[in-house]
């Protein structure tokens, strides 16, 4: 499984750069039949490709590279190398730690703190929406539980 993060406002930001032997390093170590998911394929919304001008062929832009072997996750060689070279924050940068903060890793994860976590962010109008949200919240853990 190939796992590719972007975050726009990133110092791993890409786009702007047009250094496709850059962006393609960012897939060493990862096994080429995951990088061949993302090589010379068409350009849509959600994905924007770097193209080598030498050779015509083309990336995927990826702030973050990730991949699973089945076992366990792994980090892109290059990527690794990369934010070391550059002394950037591997997961805050790629975008890792944004995509994930939602699940809360390591933190208390219950119906409760999903309702603080949504009033934080103003999701809710009033008091009564926020308890009104909460019975359903926990139906969700009961069922997902």
């Amino acid at each position: 499984m190939l796992l590719l993060t972007f975050d726009h406002e990133s110092d791993l930001n890409l786009y702007a750069e047009e250094d496709f032997a850059l962006q393609e390093s960012f897939y060493d170590g990862v096994p080429e039949s995951l990088v061949a998911l993302v090589r010379d394929r068409p350009e849509n919304y959600e994905s924007l490709n770097l193209t080598d001008s030498a050779t015509g062929r083309t990336i995927h832009y990826a702030g973050g590279v990730f991949w699973y072997d089945g076992t366990r996750w792994h980090v892109s060689d290059g990527l690794a190398e990369y934010c070391h070279r550059e002394d950037a924050d591997l997961f805050g940068e790629s975008g890792f730690d944004y995509c994930l903060d939602a699940y809360r890793f390591g933190q208390d994860f219950t119906p409760e703190t999903v309702v603080a976590i949504r009033d934080e962010d103003g999701y809710y109008e009033d008091e009564k929406e926020k308890e009104a949200d909460l019975p359903g919240i926990r139906e969700i853990f009961t069922r997902h539980g």
